[in-house]
């Protein structure tokens, strides 16, 4: 790195120290003031929202009571009336008190009378079926006939959450036992959502308490359930901030999620200030940096761009005969003056070395044409594995020169001996006596690439470099050698058998012949002396056979003694 670049960074980092100080600063002082203002902000906005929830539900109660106390509801549950003077009042009702839900219910628990709206075009259609479910499981006409008191609050319904008060059907003066029930109900959602947003001026939304869209962002659960209301928390973008308040249904329970999410105004109008100190900083440091930086350039980066050029110019001509100028500081001449007697020293190192280097190219000249021009194999192992190996045992054993170095001996062996040893055991042996710096000579076969075996003999012996020891082996082809062996020792057993053939056949001869000869002699005619002339004649050629049988039986005994040929077992 350039002392220039180096001295920039440095400017770099001090500004870059300072805005990083200001912004912990920040973070640490400003940010918790900030966050319990946010808070205790969107706490108030979460308790107004419930406030103006519990405002309609009073007002529903309201209504619902006072309808619950009219002599002609008592009437309607106890004598009846006809369904078209029933459906007018509960249209009236419905366009007075944005209602979605009518039900009436006699003293036996039974329905006289329900209806919901569309207010779209204000037609009249069945109850919701799921709210008819939901009073029934949960006694809600029990517990209003037997305690004389109504029951308000919000329940969960698969079509939203509804609003709802129910209360006992009683004459207007109070008096007497409960005639049945009435219950209101108002869904929470469409018109009523944008109501709600409108008195309140908050992006007010309202979610299922099952609905993880309710707590994105603030916590990993859309449960309620241990998570104490509100739940107010920053986006993870942090540019918003976000509360959640659960409000309960008519049995304590979680029914419904409202979330609010405001923008964080308040915290972008507090660092904005920062923004603009830290501009101001930056400007400070650049212009303090750019004037620090002329003065180095005119006292010491000018000169030490000289000293580099000088040295560059050095490594590029291999000229160290070279020196650098003076400096105009001690420092600079003490550093120029150390330079130099460096390069004296490189000077005198350099031409040693080259000396050196000459001598080791020749020696590794000399081993690679010894290596690679005998006309012997030879392995370099270690470890068990062939690190080395020359053009001679590549060619006898028919390997490329990077397979070869991926194999061990037994890789090129098979399994057996020709003397019925495992290769793998007979290698071993031979490796643990090299280990200990035995020189080895035996005979040993190998497997080539394409399946055929070739006889070598091996000088096996151990050397030591710095990286190990290694174990150098040298193979002589003796395939040949054992091959002609194998021939002569055929003949020479051919020949033996032979022999005791031409023994065994003089005995077959002269036996007939004898009796050849008997029988003309006791026959005497004209003939005899032809035949027994004849006879004389195969006996001196048998007497012939049996002197060279006694001349081949001392060749044999020859060979025997001297050539180990045609012993006898």
């Amino acid at each position: 790195m350039k002392l220039l670049t180096y001295t920039i960074l440095v400017i770099v980092c001090v500004t870059l120290a300072l805005i990083t100080g200001i912004f912990v600063t920040a973070h640490l002082v400003l940010d918790p003031h900030i966050e319990k203002i946010e808070i205790s902000a969107m706490t108030d906005d979460c308790d107004l929202v419930t406030d103006i929830l519990q405002t309609e539900l009073d007002g529903i109660a309201m209504l619902c009571r006072d309808y619950a106390t009219w002599d002609d509801a008592c009437s309607f549950v106890q004598d009846g009336h006809p369904a078209g003077h029933a459906s007018d009042v509960a249209l009236e009702i419905f366009g007075t008190a944005r209602l979605d839900t009518i039900l009436l219910y006699d003293a036996g628990g039974t329905l006289v009378y329900g209806t919901d709206i569309e207010r779209s075009n204000m037609n009249l259609t069945s109850p919701s079926s799921a709210l008819l479910t939901y009073l029934d499981d949960h006694d809600i006409y029990a517990q209003i006939c037997s305690s004389r008191r109504e029951v308000t609050g919000i329940i969960p319904l698969p079509e939203g959450p509804m609003m709802v008060s129910a209360a006992p059907v009683l004459r207007s003066t109070g008096q007497g036992p409960s005639q049945g029930m009435l219950l209101f109900g108002r869904y929470l959602r469409g018109d009523e959502v944008v109501r709600v947003q409108d008195i309140t001026s908050l992006p007010v939304s309202f979610y299922s308490p099952d609905d993880p869209a309710a707590y994105a962002g603030i916590v990993g659960s859309g449960r309620t359930d241990g998570v104490e209301s509100p739940v107010i928390a920053p986006s993870p973008d942090r540019k918003t901030v976000s509360g959640v308040t659960a409000l309960d249904d008519i049995e304590g329970r979680p029914a419904v999620l409202a979330r609010i999410d405001q923008p964080r105004s308040l915290y972008f109008q507090s660092i904005e200030p920062f923004f603009q100190f830290i501009l101001v900083i930056v400007a400070t440091c650049v212009s303090a940096g750019i004037l620090i930086l002329i003065l180095l350039h005119r006292t010491l980066f000018r000169h030490f761009e000289e000293v580099s050029r000088t040295v560059a110019a050095i490594r590029h001509d291999r000229d160290y005969s070279r020196r650098l100028p003076r400096g105009l500081t001690d420092e600079m001449n003490m550093l120029c003056g150390a330079i130099n007697d460096l390069l004296s020293f490189l000077e005198g190192h350099i031409a040693e070395r080259n000396r050196y280097e000459e001598c080791l190219r020749d020696s590794r000249e000399k081993y690679r044409q010894l290596f690679h021009s005998a006309n012997d194999v030879i392995f370099v192992m270690q470890d068990g594995h062939i690190s080395d190996c020359n053009k001679k045992a590549r060619e006898m054993l028919g390997y490329n020169p990077e397979d070869v170095k991926e194999l061990s001996i037994l890789d090129v062996s098979p399994d057996c001996q020709p003397d019925g040893r495992w290769s793998a055991e007979a290698l071993k042996e031979y490796y643990a006596m090299a280990e200990r710096g035995a020189v080895l000579c035996f005979e040993w076969r190998h497997l080539r690439k394409d399946g055929t075996f070739l006889d070598t003999e091996v000088a096996l012996n151990r050397f030591d470099l710095k990286s190990g020891p290694y174990l150098l082996a040298i193979a002589r082809d003796i395939t040949e050698k054992k091959q002609t062996d194998r021939l002569k020792s055929e003949a020479f057993v051919r020949i033996e058998q032979n022999l005791q053939q031409f023994a065994t056949l003089n005995d077959e001869i002269r036996n007939p012949l004898q009796v050849i000869q008997a029988v003309a002699e006791m026959h005497s005619s004209d003939d005899t002396a032809i035949v027994l002339e004849q006879v004389g004649r195969i006996d001196r050629l048998v007497d012939d056979l049996d002197r060279g049988y006694i001349a081949s039986e001392k060749v044999r005994e020859f060979l025997r003694k001297h050539y180990q040929f045609g012993k006898k077992e």
